[in-house]
């Protein structure tokens, strides 16, 4: 008792933590928002055609429940967990903020902003989310219009399943997330150690290009009244530096001015705020146990799981890292652990959506926050989430005035990757975003019967950090790593992680793509794989004999040129997301 009485004499609410709190939860709720919408954009199929037709026709009464399903999956069991989830993060940082407070007797100590893990919970919506709704191929199955009841509660049945078992199978992949987090915080740092920073952040980038770029601008565009205006706001505030909004955060000023706009052109209307009370209500917290059955359902999704995680933990250090320059040295290892406890501590209840170390802590101890912004964010959060009064901010914020904030992540994560990285490694930037963007195509329709296409598309986001990898180290004329990550590739590309449809070793000599002309087998990507690695490994040995050039100059990015030893060691970058 005596020892939280020594900690709790540094808790204190300061007029910065109220500008800290401001940025920390209009930040994440233009994540939330967006999830939410876009949560709604895949459980149906994209706004399925068909669906829709058999809601609004002759068998509405037995089709349209999918919908209740749908919104019971968004409100009553993603948006808890994750609220959840954030008292969690923001507690125990915290916590971790008046340890070292009253380690070093300071009172000036910023606590470690935590939020949604936005890259990855997008590629969790269009990457895991999406492709098991469309993998059940409901429509496919039944004629339309439908024809009788019995067809009506089959088709309704083959939905409700669809969305359920998508839920599961997030649900089961967020859990995965969280213990490969935490199994990586034990030993992340040596991991980044292995696998350049510029790589794992070009991993990022092509989500960034894709789900948080071309995704956000065309809502931006859709509705110009709207859209364009806090789109100039975000790029005056953020990439400008103007701070022409005094102690008011941008994030704020750009969701305000599209609350008005929206009013102002009918986006937002008193018919649509209305609708959403609707959802209003005490939705309390539930046990997900029954989702994790599907852990066998997550097998085609590992390319994505195992990237995300080991970009989650690299985020997290390298946002670690940030706070230390700004003077508040936090234990890294603990710090990467939490987040995966907590990412566990959400799937637990539900959420297939991660949290980690948020973006930015310099920023907010310049704003003066101290340690009570993040137990303010926690408990506002958990509030909104628990009783569902996001569904009235879903409806009052157009996605115009939240687009220019993911877009703001997402081009930040393409800016960072481009400063760890020297001019001659662009084209390991270009070739990494090309996955994403593969996937991104993909996702658009169902009907892309392009082997080539759907093969860069598969596992986007570990391909994207393979093959950045095994190009960064051949620009580097570091050949023996390159040669390395090549034998990695055929591993995976053998078990088909990489470029199919299944991660299996049962299909190693079989098409998996239906109908191709093309030879597309695993064994050829693991051959052709193969073949460059052999080739690395002889060009490696002309190499130690002086036969050929030797390695670049090692590149140290110009924030780092004057860091200490130990921050260099880990090429941590200035924020991640």
């Amino acid at each position: 008792m005596e020892s939280i009485k020594s900690h709790l004499q540094y808790l204190s609410i300061k007029p910065g933590d109220a500008n800290g709190f401001v940025q920390l939860f209009f930040d994440n709720l233009g994540t939330v928002l967006q999830l939410i919408v876009f949560l709604e954009l895949v459980l149906t199929g994209f706004f399925s055609d068909q669906l829709f037709t058999e809601i609004n026709g002759n068998y509405s009464a037995t089709v349209a429940p999918v919908l209740d399903t749908i919104n019971d999956v968004i409100f009553s069991r993603a948006m808890p967990g994750l609220g959840i989830t954030m008292v969690f993060g923001n507690i125990y940082y915290t916590y971790m903020g008046l340890r070292l407070a009253k380690k070093e007797d300071r009172n000036d100590v910023t606590a470690l902003p935590y939020g949604v893990n936005t890259p990855a919970a997008f590629a969790f919506v269009f990457s895991i989310i999406s492709p098991v709704i469309f993998a059940e191929g409901c429509d496919a199955k039944f004629p339309s219009p439908l024809t009788s009841q019995n067809e009506a509660e089959e088709y309704f049945e083959c939905w409700n399943g669809a969305v359920e078992k998508a839920w599961a199978v997030g649900v089961s992949a967020n859990m995965i997330v969280g213990i490969v987090s935490v199994f990586l915080g034990i030993g992340g740092d040596l991991i980044v150690k292995f696998t350049p920073t510029a790589t794992l952040l070009t991993s990022l980038a092509g989500i960034g290009i894709a789900f948080l770029g071309l995704a956000q601008l065309t809502l931006t565009f859709a509705n110009p009244i709207v859209g364009i205006f806090p789109l100039y706001l975000m790029v005056m505030g953020y990439f400008a530096g103007m701070r022409f909004t005094g102690p008011v955060p941008m994030s704020l000023v750009i969701i305000l001015v599209g609350v008005i706009l929206g009013a102002a052109d009918d986006v937002v209307t008193s018919d649509t705020l209305k609708a959403s009370k609707e959802f209003v209500e005490s939705y309390g917290l539930t046990f997900a146990t029954e989702s994790f059955s599907s852990w066998g359902d997550t097998g085609p999704y590992i390319g994505t799981i195992v990237p995300l995680a080991l970009a989650a933990a690299a985020g997290t250090l390298m946002n670690v890292i940030s706070a230390k320059r700004a003077g508040d040295d936090f234990p890294l290892k603990e710090a990467m652990i939490s987040d995966g406890v907590g990412t566990m501590v959400g799937a637990l209840f539900g959420t297939p959506f991660g949290t980690s170390v948020y973006i930015g802590h310099p920023a907010y101890k310049k704003f003066g926050a101290g340690v009570g912004y993040s137990l303010i964010n926690c408990v506002v959060f958990f509030f909104c989430s628990i009783f569902g009064f996001f569904a009235i901010a879903s409806a009052l914020v157009p996605q115009g005035a939240t687009a220019p904030l993911l877009l703001y992540v997402g081009f930040s994560i393409c800016k960072e990757a481009l400063e760890e990285m020297p001019s001659r490694q662009f084209p390991t930037f270009l070739i990494g975003i090309l996955p994403a963007l593969a996937d991104y195509a993909a996702t658009l329709s169902t009907d892309i019967d392009l082997v080539g296409l759907l093969a860069l598309a598969k596992s986007s986001i570990l391909l994207a950090l393979v093959t950045s990898t095994i190009w960064w180290y051949i620009i580097e004329r570091e050949l023996k790593a390159a040669a390395a990550w090549t034998f990695g590739a055929a591993l995976l590309a053998a078990f088909g992680v990489i470029h199919q449809p299944e991660a299996t070793a049962d299909k190693f000599n079989e098409q998996q793509a239906d109908g191709s002309a093309l030879q597309s087998e695993q064994w050829r990507f693991m051959t052709g794989y193969l073949m460059v690695a052999f080739f690395l490994v002889i060009l490696g040995v002309a190499q130690a004999k002086g036969w050929i050039e030797g390695p670049q100059e090692k590149y140290v990015p110009e924030y780092l040129k004057d860091a200490s030893p130990e921050d260099v060691e880990v090429e941590p970058v200035k924020a991640s997301i």
